[in-house]
């Protein structure tokens, strides 16, 4: 925590050269707004983390619809992959410091466009444009998550129920419904289905 507050704490000289302003961390470190004595899942490292993880899914997802565009998104998404590539390792794996997220849209938004040549083509490098369509597909993924984790508990009715009533039965307390649960979960697998990250 103390190297990213190092990293939010620049003279008024460096707040000019600032992308963007990262207010969701800042948010976070406003310990009179946040005070609360109740455990929460709702930490700085989470959020940190959920906004990392959602950044490097849009970015795949980004590079996905450069490739379905074929021709036309080629050369983009050549210099993105490369660009990505070259600063996966950096930002995206590990242990490391907060923002990092933050950091490498920042590093996005600061590079300058540029013109690459393939072949006989020639074509802008826009990385304002790959910024933008990063940060569309951020606030779907996001809202795809969302809409997963609301219906988390809706989904894990019938494993608790199933859970349950094995626990009561291996307690000796078990009623005629529990006995009937247990011998059908005997009888049949439970097969849960697995998301795309599992």
């Amino acid at each position: 925590l103390d190297s990213y507050n190092k990293k939010v704490a620049k003279s008024d000289a460096d707040l000019d050269h600032n992308a963007f302003d990262r207010m969701g961390i800042y948010l976070l470190r406003n310990s009179i707004a946040t005070r609360s004595s109740e455990s929460s899942t709702l930490r700085k490292g989470s959020f940190d983390l959920l906004l990392l993880m959602a950044t490097q899914e849009s970015i795949h997802r980004v590079l996905r619809d450069y490739v379905d565009a074929g021709t036309k998104r080629e050369v983009s998404f050549n210099w993105f992959r490369d660009y990505y590539v070259e600063r996966a390792a950096k930002t995206f794996d590990g242990s490391q410091e907060y923002g990092r997220a933050d950091d490498f849209m920042e590093e996005l938004l600061l590079t300058p466009p540029s013109t690459v040549t393939e072949g006989l083509r020639m074509e802008l490098i826009d990385p304002l444009r790959i910024a933008e369509d990063i940060l569309e597909k951020r606030s779907e993924v996001l809202t795809e998550w969302k809409e997963t984790v609301s219906m988390a508990s809706e989904e894990h009715i019938e494993l608790r129920r199933h859970l349950l009533a094995k626990q009561m039965s291996k307690w000796g307390s078990s009623s005629p419904l529990d006995a009937a649960i247990v011998q059908e979960e005997e009888q049949v697998s439970i097969e849960l289905p697995y998301g795309e990250f599992q």
